[in-house]
C-alpha cells in the first residue's frame, strides 16, 4: 500500500497531513536501509520458512527414489526397508522440524506479547497509585495531573511504535503495517508539543537505540513537514 494523492483541495491542516503521509513509507525503507529499523531474515520470514518447507519435502522426495533405485540396482536384502517407509519417515522428520520452528516463533511472539501486558500493568498502576508515581517523578517533567497525563500518552505512543518494530523485526507482521504504525506516529509529531515530549522521554525510559534513532528521524520529518506545507503555494 502507496500513499494515494486526494483530488480535492486541501486546507493547510491537511497539507501538513498528506506531506508527512507521502513521506512515511519513503522513511520506512530508508529506516531499513540505514539498519535502524533491522528487517527480519528471510529464513525466519513465513515466505522463508514455506520455502525451506517445500525444499525439505523436495528433498525426501528424491532420496526415497534414489533408495528405491539403489534397491533394485544392487540386488539389497529384502529385510531392508522399502523407499515408502524411507519417505514416510523423512517426511516426518521434516513435518517434525517444521512444527518445532513455527512452535518456537509462536514462543517468542508471546513472550513479545506478555512483556508489552505487563509494561501495561506497571502504566495502570501509575495511573492508580499516586505515591507510586511519585517514587519515579523523574519520568515526567512536572508533578502535576496535566502533565503526568500528557507524558504517560506520549509513553503509550512510544510503546506502540516500539512493540510494532519489534515485531516487525521478529517476522511476525508485514512492511504493510510497519508503514502504518509509522505513519500513526508521524501524524501524532505533527504537534509541535508532542514531538518534543516524545523526543525528551524517549532518551531516558529504556527503549532500544533502535527506537531512539526511529523516533529522531520521525519527528524532524515532522517539522520538516510542518514548515513544508504551511507556505502558501
Amino acid at each position: 500500500m502507496t500513499w494515494t494523492e486526494p483530488t480535492t483541495p486541501l486546507t493547510s491542516a491537511g497539507r501538513i497531513q498528506r506531506s508527512i503521509a507521502r513521506g512515511a513509507d519513503d522513511v520506512v525503507e530508508r529506516l531499513i536501509r540505514a539498519g535502524k529499523i533491522s528487517k527480519p531474515s528471510w529464513w525466519i520470514s513465513q515466505r522463508g520458512r514455506l520455502a525451506l518447507f517445500l525444499a525439505l519435502l523436495a528433498s525426501c522426495l528424491a532420496a526415497a527414489i534414489v533408495y528405491q533405485a539403489w534397491l533394485s540396482d544392487s540386488g539389497s536384502p529384502g529385510d531392508l526397508p522399502g523407499a515408502a517407509a524411507v519417505g514416510t519417515a523423512l517426511i516426518a522428520i521434516t513435518v517434525s522440524t517444521f512444527g518445532y520452528l513455527q512452535w518456537n516463533d509462536s514462543r517468542r511472539e508471546l513472550s513479545l506479547d506478555r512483556f508489552y501486558d505487563r509494561l501495561r500493568l506497571v502504566n495502570e498502576r501509575f495511573y492508580e497509585w499516586n505515591a507510586a508515581r511519585e517514587l519515579v517523578s523523574h519520568y515526567w517533567p512536572n508533578s502535576d495531573v496535566e502533565s503526568f497525563q500528557k507524558a504517560m500518552y506520549v509513553y503509550l505512543e512510544l510503546d506502540n511504535l516500539e512493540y510494532i518494530v519489534l515485531r516487525y523485526q521478529l517476522g511476525f507482521v508485514s512492511r504493510t503495517l510497519l508503514r502504518r504504525a509509522v505513519r500513526t506516529f508521524s501524524s501524532r509529531c505533527e504537534s509541535e508539543a508532542f514531538s518534543s515530549l516524545a523526543i525528551q522521554l524517549v532518551q531516558g525510559a529504556g527503549y532500544a537505540v533502535g527506537t531512539i534513532k526511529v523516533v529522531e528521524v520521525l519527528t524532524r520529518l515532522a517539522r520538516q513537514s510542518t514548515l513544508t506545507a504551511a507556505v502558501p503555494t
